[in-house]
């Protein structure tokens, strides 16, 4: 009997060691796990904030707007300069300016597809990340399993440990 009695210190022990750990391992996923989602809120966030404006109005867009109004617009000048020097007829001068225009529309028509482009870059990088936190929250859940069945393996132990006490009781 003295055998037994000096069990029950040990045995509460271990129980009290093994609820810290779980407490202290369930605080750590939670915060893990709260990481991830924020993670991936913060990714959506500028996924959904970029999808949503329409790509001419970005920064590099507009840049390049600006530079082709300004080619346009010296085009146009230079056309009415060449046309003026050589006394040209009002066709000639229509002429010339719309051959500018047309390469200005040519220009916006390819930073439009590049927009697209865009698009489907963000599309394809977003959902890149997506699947890298998927993974994440997979394996993070994996070793969750593996810890409940170690531990369930531990007390299954731990239980027969007991039983063979009060066996020999």
């Amino acid at each position: 009997m003295g055998t037994i009695k000096g069990m029950w210190p040990l045995l509460a022990a271990q129980g009290a060691l093994t609820a810290a750990g779980l407490i202290g391992s369930s605080l750590e996923n939670k915060k893990y796990r709260d990481m991830l989602n924020a993670h991936e809120n913060n990714i959506t966030g500028m996924f959904n904030n970029e999808m949503s404006q329409d790509f001419l109005s970005t920064d590099v867009a507009r840049s390049t707007v600006r530079e082709l109004q300004d080619r346009l617009k010296k085009n146009t000048q230079a056309a009415d300069q060449q046309a003026a020097n050589i006394n040209a007829t009002e066709e000639s001068k229509i002429a010339g300016r719309s051959a500018a225009q047309e390469l200005y529309a040519g220009a916006l028509n390819k930073l439009t597809g590049y927009g697209t482009q865009y698009r489907d870059q963000l599309r394809r990088e977003y959902q890149n990340h997506l699947s890298q936190i998927w993974n994440m929250k997979a394996n993070n859940q994996l070793a969750q399993q593996q810890s409940w069945q170690n531990l369930m393996q531990s007390a299954a132990g731990l239980s027969v440990g007991i039983g063979e006490i009060f066996a020999k009781k």
